[in-house]
């Protein structure tokens, strides 16, 4: 399944964001938030992969990471936006770097699991 690739595209990725974000002159909270969507998203996919590898049903496994996501997006939202704990852009960065890697993970999966199904006919 490329879950070793999967992390170094994620962490090449998020280091690139770091990089351009702070070559901009960009708010240091955003450079944050995306990497933090990235660990985040490193390990829900480690998971998902691992229960793809194995064969067996993923469905509790992909359910839970989509909770999971959902739960720190929630957290992380409340604390940038109702309290000064973090910044708006560290919500920012987060959000958008949570929906750039789950579309990155959609489209790694389509591709991963075409190779590895049986041909129909």
């Amino acid at each position: 399944m490329g879950r070793t690739a999967h992390t170094i595209v994620v962490a090449c990725l998020c280091g690139a964001a770091w990089v351009v974000l702070g070559a901009t002159g960009a708010e240091p909270g955003l450079a944050h938030g995306v990497v933090g969507a990235g660990m985040l998203q490193a390990v829900i996919f480690w998971r998902l992969a691992g229960g793809l590898d194995a064969g067996g049903d993923v469905t509790g496994v992909w359910v839970g990471g989509m909770a999971l996501r959902l739960g720190m997006f929630a957290i992380v939202s409340v604390l940038s936006l109702g309290t000064e704990w973090l910044s708006r852009a560290v919500g920012m960065g987060f959000a958008f770097g949570l929906v750039v890697l789950v579309l990155l993970e959609a489209g790694w999966l389509a591709v991963a699991t075409r190779r590895t199904r049986p041909a129909e006919g």
